[in-house]
């Protein structure tokens, strides 16, 4: 297997399967600028689905780090080895037991190579469903260009003294997600 780099290699190459995927695949995306939340609220869903084991089943997951696990799968290598993500980052998989659907979640992202990669890996693991993290820039360039019917579910800088807000936010985008799960 040949290495490319994540940069923009991994956006200008996609394959046409994996594009054709991209097309079908129903992405949920929850979209804003850095430190809006977007993470932690995909956490919060992971956790969720977790503690509803009697309708999903969680496969196994990535150890972190999660890059490394990623890029090695894929047969990816990085032109910045300070690309590691946050240690909290993680990818999570689940199958819903009654519909049999694929649920695949990649908490970090904002920019195009990282969502890239993260999409790569979920279409390696046959999910019916891509929950991601994106920068508005991300989304309306790379996601909507190749699955113009994904679904953008919107944060927003909250300041650090206005934590109940910025709570109440998270609270409703995971509503939002699991809402889109059932």
């Amino acid at each position: 297997m040949t290495k490319i780099s994540i940069n923009t290699k991994a956006v200008n190459f996609l394959n046409n399967h994996q594009k054709m995927k991209i097309g079908k695949m129903n992405i949920i995306s929850l979209v804003g600028i850095s430190n809006t939340g977007k993470s932690d609220t995909l956490i919060h869903v992971i956790n969720s689905l977790v503690s509803n084991s009697s309708l999903w089943e969680q496969l196994p997951a990535i150890q972190s780090p999660i890059w490394d696990t990623i890029n090695n799968d894929l047969g990816l290598t990085k032109n910045d080895p300070n690309i590691k993500g946050d240690t909290k980052d993680m990818v999570s998989i689940f199958e819903n037991k009654k519909t049999h659907k694929r649920v695949g979640i990649v908490t970090t992202g904002d920019w195009t190579d990282i969502v890239s990669v993260g999409i790569q890996y979920l279409i390696s693991k046959n999910v019916d469903i891509a929950v991601i993290a994106s920068h508005p820039a991300t989304f309306n360039h790379f996601i909507l260009e190749l699955n113009p019917l994904a679904i953008e579910i919107r944060t927003h800088f909250i300041s650090q003294n206005r934590n109940k807000y910025r709570d109440l936010m998270q609270n409703k985008n995971l509503n939002l997600v699991l809402s889109c799960l059932i």
